[in-house]
């Protein structure tokens, strides 16, 4: 069974702002399955592979951006939440939870 968690941590939400920016925030509760560096990361979402960017913000809230495109793909909605699988390393499978 892949390992995986649910976006975003308990307190949190995917917010208006963040689907127009398609950006998705990641906690610390998660950072030990993001890499430590700015750099492309893998996702797959509907079954389809596409390289996006990671930004680790240091110590506040790192950032996958997806793009517009991929939260119109997932169908998120403000208040939404996303399931996350861990394919492999830096490779994320996300679905609308």
């Amino acid at each position: 069974m892949k390992p995986s968690f649910i976006l975003p941590a308990p307190g949190n939400s995917i917010t208006e702002k963040d689907i127009a920016k398609g950006s998705l925030r990641i906690t610390t509760d998660f950072e030990e399955h993001f890499p430590d560096t700015n750099r492309t990361v893998q996702v797959t979402i509907n079954g389809r592979q596409r390289q996006v960017s990671f930004i680790n913000k240091d110590k506040r809230s790192y950032l996958l951006r997806i793009g517009k495109h991929g939260m119109d793909e997932l169908g998120i909605e403000a208040g939404d939440k996303l399931k996350v699988n861990i394919i492999g390393a830096f490779h994320y499978e996300l679905a609308k939870g």
